[in-house]
Order: C-alpha cells, then structure tokens, then sequence
C-alpha cells in the first residue's frame, strides 16, 4: 500500500495546481509516499495552514506530505504543523523524500522520529 494522505491521495497533476488550505487529519496513515495531509504527487502543490495529528509510517512518508517527485515539482507547505509520530526510511516530520524545489515556511514537527536518514 501506498500514496495515502489524510484528505489528499496520490495526485498527478498536469494541468494546473492544487491548493489545500486550513485542513487537518488526525487519524493514523501507513504505506509508502504517505502523508498526514497529502500522499504523494506531482507538479505544483501548495498546503497552507494545516495540521496533522496522527502515526504515519511508511518509506518517504512525512507528517503534511509524502513523497514528491519529478516534473517541475513546485510545493509550499506554509503555517502546517504534525504532532504525531513518524516511523520509516527517509521520513520527516513535515515532508517526506523529496525531488526539488520544495520550500517550506513557518511549520513545526513535535511528534518523535524513527529511521530518518538524511541526504
């Protein structure tokens, strides 16, 4: 299993971008590319002012956003917040494994770590 996200799934998106803003997600996620609030993705993504409170587990998982990859891959994560913990090989406590430009602003993490490994 994988690409789950608290209110976002997988999205690949070619044609314009996704905004998910002032949402939260307090319950568990596991699988690869997870996330508390979006799985994984392509393209232009931002999430603005959200938060998550559950475990997510899972390779490349983070506690907004997992695994994002590819493509002109622009995200912005902005004002989010993950107070649950985060277990799995390249996971963050905001964002999981990343391609490129991916700028994230005014967010905290407070949930324990486990098995991160940094590039």
């Amino acid at each position: 299993m994988g690409y789950g996200g608290g209110i976002l799934g997988a999205g690949i998106n070619t044609n314009g971008s996704v905004i998910c803003e002032s949402c939260w997600s307090n319950g568990n996620i596991s699988g690869t590319n997870s996330g508390g609030i979006c799985g994984s993705g392509w393209n232009l993504l931002t999430v603005l002012n959200c938060y998550s409170t559950g475990l997510i587990s899972g390779e490349n998982s983070g506690g907004i956003c997992g695994a994002y990859q590819g493509g002109e891959n622009l995200v912005l994560i902005s004002g989010c917040y993950s107070l649950g913990n985060i277990t799995g090989f390249a996971s963050g406590g905001i964002a999981g494994a990343f391609g490129n430009n991916l700028t994230i602003l005014n967010c905290y993490s407070s949930g324990t770590r486990k098995y991160i490994k940094v590039y």
